[in-house]
């Protein structure tokens, strides 16, 4: 698994970095979510000024291309019936089912969502310092995650100037805000396939 997207390593862009995202979609294999996977690479070239920048204003990116360039800002999507209970802890809705587990039906709704990673430094260096001579105590501190996680589901329309947006601002507002620590107990595990290539 690339780093970027799990909480237990690091942001591709390096150790010392404290915080990162990662905006994953998932759902079904299907058209939808090929389409919304064709989606989400469209708006990765163009964060990296590599597609067509003329139909966004420039302020409107800017947010999203700067943690795109310092590798803090990667793009991954997650089979969402092979992983369903993953699938279900992030995207929590009501209508899940059309994302999340077996077809029940022709609906598939493939969703985004992007989550914010930092890192406690204080739970780090305390497990750097903890003494290490007491089998127990190191087991149980391998079991900390020093990383928070805080999720936001996108609910708008799947068109790239919008999603563009709605990423930098809240990529804006995560690196602005203090915002509170929070664990979560889920990570993306070897099925999520990333789409960044670099």
């Amino acid at each position: 698994m690339e780093l970027g997207c799990d909480p237990k390593g690091y942001s591709r862009a390096g150790n010392d970095t404290t915080v990162w995202y990662c905006a994953v979609v998932v759902g079904r294999l299907s058209a939808e979510l090929h389409k919304m996977r064709e989606t989400m690479r469209s708006i990765q070239e163009i964060l990296s000024n590599g597609g067509d920048v003329d139909q966004l204003d420039n302020e409107m990116a800017t947010s999203a291309s700067v943690a795109l360039k310092e590798k803090r800002l990667t793009f991954a999507w997650v089979d969402g019936e092979v992983q369903k209970r993953f699938c279900m802890f992030y995207v929590n809705v009501e209508d899940s089912h059309d994302t999340c587990g077996p077809r029940r039906d022709i609906t598939d709704v493939p969703r985004l969502f992007l989550v914010r990673y930092k890192r406690n430094d204080t739970e780090v260096n305390r497990k750097n310092e903890e003494n290490s001579m007491n089998m127990f105590a190191s087991m149980a501190s391998r079991d900390v995650d020093p990383t928070s996680q805080l999720v936001a589901l996108y609910k708008g329309l799947n068109e790239i100037p919008q999603i563009i947006q709605w990423i930098s601002d809240t990529v804006r507002d995560g690196d602005s805000r203090d915002l509170p620590f929070h664990v979560s107990f889920y990570f993306l595990q070897t099925k999520a396939c990333t789409l960044f290539v670099n």
